[in-house]
């Protein structure tokens, strides 16, 4: 398996925390030109010190012209995750494009690495295995209860916008991750953290429906994720 130096990959890093520290410093205050200005400055100089290379001269100076083109260009946006994201992967591109120059990396290595990232089996699996919880299982989950949802819809008050698919999706993420890094124990305490938020609202006898409805699902998610999981497990220990 192809592997980069360590030093070439501590540098990709080391300029990445210099992005995100100034992100940080700066966030919520590149409102005017001058905080702009000022954000780019210091976004750019402190990707110099953090790359430590010293004879890199135009490495801040292309810092802080995209980090002023990029916010501009921010302004005119909608402020949506979906900009967001935007926003942050045209950073990480020109921060890649940076690093890819300064650390020699040539056609045959970036050709070595993507080759190496799509032969991994073991990613394969795992992207596998998040898209299904993420996907699929929410949408069986939704059929296998839509019967008592359309019966508790009936008489009570709607919910926010897609809140229980995004609560279901991240559920089974964490479980998943707790069971492949093997924390079981951490799986009670975010089923018990979920009982306590809901508590005020299954506590009430005339919501007996939704106490029924709520643990129906939660422990439909939870299964599937365990078995989603366990077979992960396998299929990775039989890969090695």
């Amino acid at each position: 398996m192809y592997r980069l130096e360590l030093v070439k990959i501590v540098l990709l890093f080391r300029i990445l925390a210099a992005h995100l520290l100034a992100e940080c410093i700066f966030s919520g205050k590149r409102k005017t030109t001058s905080a702009i200005l000022l954000y780019a400055i210091v976004s750019g100089l402190m990707a110099y010190v953090f790359a430590g290379k010293l004879n890199i001269i135009w490495l801040p100076l292309v810092i802080a012209a995209t980090n002023v083109i990029i916010i501009f260009i921010k302004k005119h946006l909608n402020d949506t995750i979906k900009s967001y994201a935007a926003i942050q992967l045209s950073h990480f591109v020109i921060i890649l494009i940076c690093w890819i120059i300064i650390a020699h990396i040539s056609l045959a290595e970036i050709y070595e690495i993507t080759k190496t990232s799509l032969l991994n089996p073991q990613f394969w699996i795992l992207a596998v295995a998040y898209l299904l919880i993420t996907g699929p299982v929410g949408y069986f989950i939704g059929l296998f209860t839509r019967k008592w949802r359309i019966e508790i819809n009936e008489n009570t008050t709607k919910s926010l916008e897609n809140a229980g698919l995004w609560i279901g999706r991240f559920e089974r993420i964490i479980i998943l991750t707790f069971i492949l890094i093997k924390q079981y124990s951490a799986i009670g305490f975010l089923i018990a953290a979920k009982s306590i938020f809901r508590f005020g609202e299954i506590n009430q006898p005339h919501n007996r429906k939704i106490t029924e409805y709520f643990l129906i699902g939660t422990l439909v998610s939870i299964a599937i994720s365990l078995l989603i999981g366990i077979l992960t497990i396998q299929l990775l220990a039989y890969i090695q």
